[in-house]
């Protein structure tokens, strides 16, 4: 006697090509359906060996110009793909897209060794103005300070360091402090009411 086919029992393959029972209703874990982040797609456990067009952890370090835990953090906040792989026994390295590595070397800062002519760090920059430094980015932000990234040396190695335009921080440093005799003007004169209003007219200065 044939089987029909609506007799047959209906199958799917799993991680590591195992067969399991495809009935509704009937669900698995994600670990038996799908490899973990990183690991081989067919058998969920580490690479046996590196894959093509990928760099160890130690050598993106190197492209990056930082140690090792610098570059993973950084590598991970980018989303880079990475992939486990056994290496002897016990131990276990990662890898990395070598192409993503060097777009994020080509994307980064500048090398040199101090803050480039006609500009400041942010503390100068805001002993300048003066103000604090959330303000100081809140300038920045509204496009009235120029700025640079570049990647300089430090006690701690290489890191990236923002510098102000000493030019454009004059230019600010004149605006408020004209707008703040006005203030004290107008509160000599009209008292409190008229602080309130003329804050409301520089924010919607500065604004423009």
């Amino acid at each position: 006697m044939a089987i029909q086919p609506n007799l047959l029992l209906r199958t799917k393959i799993g991680l590591g090509g195992i067969r399991l029972l495809d009935y509704p209703g009937l669900t698995y874990p994600e670990s038996v359906l799908k490899a973990a982040p990183g690991m081989h797609p067919q058998t969920g456990k580490p690479y046996s060996r590196p894959p093509a067009n990928t760099v160890s952890s130690a050598q993106a370090a190197a492209m990056l110009g930082t140690c090792i835990s610098s570059a993973r953090a950084r590598l991970h906040n980018h989303k880079v793909r990475f992939y486990f792989v056994q290496v002897g026994s016990s131990h276990t390295t990662l890898y990395w897209s070598r192409r993503k590595v060097q777009e994020l070397v080509d994307s980064a800062a500048k090398r040199a060794r101090g803050a480039p002519r006609g500009m400041v760090g942010w503390r100068q920059a805001v002993e300048m103005l003066p103000c604090t430094r959330s303000s100081l980015q809140r300038h920045v932000k509204n496009g009235r300070v120029r700025t640079r990234c570049l990647r300089v040396p430090t006690v701690s190695g290489m890191q990236t360091v923002r510098y102000y335009s000493v030019a454009d921080l004059g230019k600010l440093r004149t605006y408020l402090l004209f707008c703040a005799a006005q203030e004290s003007e107008a509160r000599r004169r009209y008292g409190r009411g008229s602080t309130r209003r003329s804050a409301r007219t520089r924010g919607k200065t500065l604004a423009r």
